[in-house]
């Protein structure tokens, strides 16, 4: 496997086609995307990462062509019951899905990192591209609105509904915005101990999102 040669920072459904073109031309483990998280909140006690999920099923070849999120083929008895327990159905987590978000919000418990829950899923995936988080700390991005405070995934699903009254985004996290620790793990040492300037070896995509943003 090849050493990491590329970075792509990405998020959203239209980075995570371009990361794809990338992983399908380079060396496989040439490629290391780091994702956006700050989409990341938790819903119904399971913590959800759309953009990690969207650019692993993606890169796995397993993501739903027609909505370009969740899985291919996906089933929804869970939803369909969810619904007639009269549970919150605004965010659709289909059968599959649920369960790497079950999986995921269990190792996080147990005190693992998102960066190594996530690298060892890629795996599991077949993928050979690195695919890591832009932190292992909380950064929420959450929407005030005069009636409540909201995830960002809202205004996603609602559009301008969503966020019409929106009078402020702000970073809800462990820490201050400032001081959150955004970090590639070990994987990508190029990138982990070198100054951005000196880094004449390692070539960096900024790739594109889509929707709101």
């Amino acid at each position: 496997m090849s050493a990491v040669e590329v970075v792509a920072l990405t998020g959203g459904i239209g980075g995570a086609k371009l990361a794809l073109g990338l992983h399908r031309v380079l060396p496989p483990g040439a490629l290391a995307c780091i994702v956006n998280t700050g989409d990341d909140f938790v819903h119904l006690g399971l913590h959800v990462s759309p953009d990690l999920d969207t650019t692993l099923y993606t890169l796995a070849g397993c993501e739903n062509p027609e909505q370009g999120w969740g899985r291919r083929d996906e089933t929804w008895t869970f939803m369909r019951v969810l619904e007639e327990l009269g549970g919150e159905t605004w965010f659709r987590l289909g059968d599959g899905d649920l369960a790497l978000h079950v999986e995921r919000t269990r190792r996080l418990a147990a005190g693992e990192t998102l960066s190594a829950i996530m690298d060892d899923i890629r795996r599991r995936f077949g993928i050979a591209s690195r695919l890591l988080p832009m932190s292992d700390d909380t950064v929420a991005t959450r929407v005030h609105t005069p009636d409540a405070e909201l995830p960002f995934q809202f205004g996603d699903v609602f559009g301008n509904r969503g966020l019409a009254n929106t009078q402020f985004l702000r970073s809800a996290g462990e820490r201050p915005a400032a001081h959150i620790r955004c970090k590639c793990p070990q994987p990508c040492p190029k990138l982990h101990n070198s100054r951005l300037y000196h880094l004449r070896e390692l070539c960096i995509f900024i790739l594109t999102s889509s929707g709101f943003g």
